[in-house]
């Protein structure tokens, strides 16, 4: 291991590179080591020399340390985290010069504003360290201010006087003041002109200074500041009337009043000034309002006179004595009264209360007199007012005795056999205390308590009868008078009140009885009648029988005792008819259905007589009518659904029930878009529209195939068999082509494959006109949602003409044919439709083996249903409808073809639009159904593979096919939209919307061509489509002909 001295050998011996690696160390040590760069001169801090508004100005700047080289001068505190960098710190018109690498630089410019500005500069050295330093600058505006006037230049001790100050450099000023007190506001007009507020100074004559950047202006004894004069205000007093010197409390404010004077004297009273004080003194005996007005004066000046309002208030009068003497009724009575303390003449007056009766003030000499008829307590009050309306009051309480009483006569009536009648007596003179009874009565008794007398006379007396009366009081007992009685015969009372109901056919019965009288009594019936069947009992006033009729009967019953007094009364006896009760009822209809009730059902209180039918509630419900005497019929309309309620009354011989209803719950029709049998139609006939379709694309595509091969003759006859159908046995098929085939039959092996090789090799003459057939039977099924299972078999016949328009093109035109039988359910619904239509087509082959094939056609489809009525035992509605539809397909083809291999892919769209008109069905009661218009279409896409294999035998050229494909269904259909058809437009309208077909499905076809010579070709395929909701199986037979 070196030692640090052989190193440092090593060195040595390359002295270049070791003494500038040492310099490089150094350096960079250095600067590691390096501060800030500092400012040295100006300090930092320091107030740099005034300078005025565009004077120019050059201040140099110099620092010290900081790491080298030395960046740049910038402006600003660059070491402010806030700084943008961008904003400028120099006063306005001031600049800074860069100065890179430089340890000094020069602060230079003339400042365009004045004022005072504190900013800061930076020097950035090579580490990027900043050295500040912060600066202090005035700028002044230059002129010296001067002022020459102040207008007004006096005012108020108190301030507040607005100024005008002139002079000129005024511009700027920062302060105004008046005799060194800063003027409480200001405004620099302009250069020459000042406004400014005085503040508040004590009197005399102050200087006005104004203070600018540029310096301070004196003006000296500028403003006198004077002592305002004295205010008044108008004050309001009271006093008293006949007082004297009574002090006035005045309102005196402004400069302080040095005293005060009265300017105009007081009407009914004196006010007297002295120093700054005013007394007041009322003229003798005065009271009521007075004024006078008063000044103020001080060194500065006299106020305007105020007015000063008193009140002299009024005085108290006595009256005397402080009681009156006692009087006696009848007897002339005499008093006097005096008012004193007020001014005379005085008057009198009653203010509350009154005199006794007979008795009267003289209002002008205060004297009571007169002769008092009633005796008693009277309490009033007395008022005396002076000749200055002064008043004063007294409470007196004059007493009256009372004169004996005076009995009179009287006379009264009383009733028979009544009790402690009181007698209306007739006594005068003074008030009685007492009543006696003198003389007894002869015929009855009287009775005296306090004041008052009642007599009862004898029981079962009536007549005449007298006894006598006195009165007493505390002045004696008055003559006896006489009271004549007369005692008036009884009236008699008849009960009960009133009388209570009956019913007619039942027994009735009420017993009367009277009061008042004297047994015994008799009943006899003076006005009106008893109701028919009941009968009186003079002599017990029993009331009985039974009612034979219902009403209200109006009768008087009057009664009579021994005496022959008689009372009356008046009564009513209602006898209501026998009570109906009519139960309300309800039933529960099915749609459609009718009823027929009893309304008598349950009813109690017949007999009964007739049926008053009411309303029927909703009207729109139906109808309801009488069927018979007690039996009604209700007729529900086709479109309610609901409950419909019908009033009626029952009658009997003797009235009507209150009214009763029947309720009949009418239940709605099913909701048709639930039932299976009408959604397995309505899906039925959507797809068998989609099958007519697709049926006459697939006759039509598969004529297309065939003229993408080489043939000697396109002529084509082709007929599909159904799969379990017997339109043509095989047996007799065979037969029909033995017969047409047999000079085909005796070709030699040679010529079979000189054709089978013409054939293939495209050798032979293609003919520019060709016609040709095609057809198939499909059988399948499908299954949709909520509905019926459908089977279903569709055929489809196809024949055109085509012409090659050149050796790539070939254009066609065919008609189509197909019928199709659909079976929905375990119900025998089903749906036939038969369709005929036109289409025409192109084949394009645009490359070699690449095939574009289209076709276009019209459809006219007509539809005959049958449909079971859910839930009947074997009813049915049928209908037809017709339908429009166009259709659509496109396919593109590689027909690849190796020796005896073909292989096709291709890929095809189908589409088609639909639409089936409404219709009405018949039958099915009321389950008929009215359809509106549907629309659909449909859409399918395929991607497929074909693939044949050519075999050569001994009858000819055999083909087996395999084709294989994908597609996916996608449609769109309107709603299925239904009403019941007895229910018209006002009938609910159902919707169903119909499953979407948008499912996928796969397809096999397999089959065999035998190539019989160069006359004829015989074909057979079966092919399966197998998707989520839907299986196809079809079978093919063709027969091809050469012309």
């Amino acid at each position: 291991m070196k030692t640090p001295l052989i190193a440092l050998g090593t060195w040595v011996k390359r002295p270049l590179l070791s003494l500038f690696m040492l310099l490089v160390m150094l350096s960079l040590a250095n600067q590691a080591m390096a501060a800030a760069p500092v400012i040295t001169s100006p300090a930092s801090g320091s107030t740099l020399p005034s300078v005025a508004v565009g004077q120019s100005m050059s201040i140099p700047i110099s620092s010290t340390g900081g790491a080298l080289p030395l960046d740049r001068w910038v402006e600003c505190d660059a070491n402010d985290p806030d700084y943008d960098g961008v904003t400028p710190c120099l006063p306005s018109g001031l600049i800074l010069d860069p100065s890179p690498g430089s340890a000094t630089t020069t602060l230079h410019g003339a400042p365009t504003t004045a004022g005072s500005y504190t900013f800061s500069i930076t020097l950035n050295d090579g580490l990027n360290q900043g050295g500040v330093a912060t600066y202090t600058l005035l700028v002044t505006s230059g002129a010296t201010p001067t002022l020459t006037s102040v207008s007004p230049n006096t005012g108020t001790t108190a301030g507040a006087t607005a100024v005008t100050l002139s002079g000129t450099n005024l511009t700027g000023a920062t302060a105004v003041s008046f005799g060194g007190t800063a003027a409480t506001g200001f405004s620099v007009s302009n250069a020459s002109t000042i406004t400014a507020t005085t503040p508040a100074h004590a009197a005399g004559a102050v200087n006005v200074m104004v203070t600018t950047p540029s310096g301070t202006a004196t003006l000296t004894n500028a403003y006198t500041y004077a002592v305002p004069a004295p205010t008044v205000g108008p004050v309001s007093a009271t006093v008293a009337a006949n007082s004297s010197s009574n002090p006035i409390t005045l309102s005196l404010s402004g400069g302080a009043a040095t005293s005060v004077a009265v300017s105009t004297a007081a009407t009914h009273g004196t006010a007297t000034a002295t120093g700054t004080s005013i007394t007041y003194t009322p003229a003798p005996g005065y009271s009521g309002s007075d004024t006078f007005t008063y000044t103020a004066t001080n060194a500065s000046g006299t106020s305007s006179p105020a007015t000063v309002s008193l009140t002299v208030s009024a005085p108290t009068l006595a009256i005397t004595p402080t009681t009156v003497p006692n009087g006696t009724q009848g007897t002339a009575y005499s008093t006097t009264l005096t008012a004193s303390g007020g001014t005379a003449p005085y008057t009198y007056a009653i203010t509350s209360g009154s005199l006794p009766a007979g008795l009267s003030l003289n209002t002008s000499n205060g004297s009571i007199s007169g002769t008092p008829s009633a005796s008693g307590n009277t309490n009033l009050t007395v008022t005396a007012t002076d000749a200055n309306s002064a008043t004063g009051s007294r409470a007196y309480t004059l007493t009256i005795d009372a004169q004996a009483p005076v009995s009179n006569a009287v006379s009264a009536t009383v009733v028979a056999n009544s009790s402690s009648n009181p007698i209306t007596l007739n006594i005068t003179g003074g008030t009685a205390t007492s009543v006696a009874v003198a003389t007894a009565a002869a015929h009855g008794t009287a009775t005296a308590t306090g004041t008052g007398i009642t007599y009862t006379p004898a029981p079962g007396y009536s007549g005449n009868d007298t006894f006598a009366y006195t009165a007493t009081n505390t002045s004696g007992t008055s003559s006896p008078a006489t009271v004549t009685l007369t005692v008036s015969a009884p009236t008699l009372s008849i009960n009960p009140a009133s009388l209570g109901a009956g019913t007619s056919g039942t027994a009735y019965s009420a017993v009367l009885s009277s009061s008042g009288g004297s047994a015994p009594y008799t009943y006899s019936i003076t006005s009106g009648s008893l109701p028919a069947g009941l009968s009186l009992n003079a002599s017990t006033g029993t009331i009985s029988g039974t009612p034979t009729a219902s009403g209200t009967s109006n009768l008087t019953l009057t009664s009579t005792d021994s005496n022959g007094a008689t009372g009356s009364r008046a009564y009513s006896i209602s006898i209501s008819a026998v009570p109906i009760s009519v139960p309300a009822s309800s039933q529960i209809l099915s749609a459609g259905e009718e009823a027929i009730v009893d309304l008598t059902q349950g009813a109690t209180g017949g007999p009964f007589t007739q049926v008053i039918l009411g309303t029927v509630s909703p009207a729109s419900a139906g109808r309801a009518m009488m069927r018979g005497p007690f039996s009604m019929r209700f007729v529900p309309s086709a479109a309610f659904a609901g409950t419909a309620i019908i009033s009626f009354r029952l009658h009997n011989g003797t009235g009507s029930s209150a009214a009763s209803t029947v309720s009949f719950i009418v239940q709605p029709r099913p909701d048709p878009t639930k039932d299976g049998e009408v959604i397995g139609l309505l899906n039925a006939q959507s797809r068998s529209a989609e099958r007519f379709a697709s049926t006459q694309m697939d006759n039509f595509n598969h004529r297309l195939e065939q003229l993408h091969q080489m043939r000697c003759d396109r002529n084509s006859f082709n007929a599909s068999l159904r799969k379990d159908g017997s339109d043509l046995p095989l047996g007799e098929m065979a037969k029909a082509i033995e017969q047409q085939l047999g000079s085909s039959a005796n070709q030699t092996e040679q010529q079979k494959r000189e054709a089978a090789s013409a054939a293939q090799n495209g050798e032979c003459q293609q003919q520019a006109l060709a016609f040709w057939s095609d057809g198939f039977v499909n059988n399948g099924s499908t299954h949709a949602r909520g509905a019926r299972d459908n089977s279903f078999t569709t055929m489809g016949l196809s024949a055109g003409a085509d012409y090659r328009l050149s050796p790539t093109v070939i254009a066609g035109i065919g008609i189509g044919y197909g019928t199709d039988r659909s079976e929905i359910g375990d119900h025998k619904t089903r749906s036939d439709a038969d369709a005929i239509g036109i289409a025409t087509y192109l084949s394009l082959n645009p490359a070699s083996q690449f095939y574009l094939d289209g076709l276009l056609g019209y459809n006219r489809i007509s539809f005959d249903s049958r449909r079971y009525i859910t839930g009947s035992a074997n009813d049915y509605a049928r209908g037809s409808r017709d339908a429009d539809q166009l259709f659509a397909s496109l396919t593109a083809s590689y027909e690849y073809r190796q020796g005896q291999l073909s292989l096709t892919p291709y890929g095809r769209f189908n589409a088609s639009t639909t639409r089936l008109d409404a219709f009405s069905e018949n039958g099915g009661g009321i389950y008929g159904l009215s359809y509106e218009e549907q629309r659909q279409q449909n859409f399918t896409s395929y991607l497929g593979l074909r693939t044949g294999y050519d075999l050569m035998t001994r009858v000819g050229v055999v083909t087996p096919k395999v084709g294989l494909a994908w597609g996916h269904n996608f449609s769109t259909h309107s709603d299925y939209k239904m009403r019941y058809t007895d229910q018209g437009d006002e009938g609910i309208l159902y919707r169903l919307k119909p499953d979407a077909q948008d499912s996928d499905f796969a397809s096999l076809d397999m089959g065999m061509d035998f190539n019989l010579g160069r006359a004829w070709q015989l074909g057979f395929s079966y092919k399966t489509a197998l998707g989520s909701d839907e299986r196809n199986d079809s079978f093919r037979l063709g027969l091809n002909g050469k012309f």
